[in-house]
């Protein structure tokens, strides 16, 4: 399931023009946060229509601890990557992500 993606995107960085490649690899960050976004709200969706008995208060707690949890790994990663490992602002953006999202 990440082999197409990969490939494609390692063929549109060895074939783009300069131009197009800057502006998409401007945007890229916002639509895969777009698209993930997505991709969760389906699943949650999924979930919750199969889970009718469950309550909309429990839902609502399952999903506060979940946003709650990914803006402490966002935080956390800045503050680690930025203070502790003295990373420039950019570096300590990506490790944030990368650990919000995980």
């Amino acid at each position: 399931s990440l082999v197409l993606p990969t490939a494609l995107g390692i063929a549109f960085n060895h074939w783009a023009p300069a131009k197009p490649k800057a502006t998409i690899q401007r945007l890229a960050p916002t639509i895969s946060s777009f698209l993930i976004a997505v991709i969760v709200a389906k699943v949650i969706a999924d979930v919750r229509l199969k889970a009718s008995a469950c309550s909309i208060f429990v839902f609502g707690k399952l999903l506060a601890s979940l946003i709650s949890l990914h803006l402490a790994g966002f935080a956390l990663g800045f503050i680690f990557a930025s203070n502790i490992l003295t990373l420039e602002s950019s570096q300590a953006r990506a490790i944030s992500i990368e650990v919000g999202m995980q």
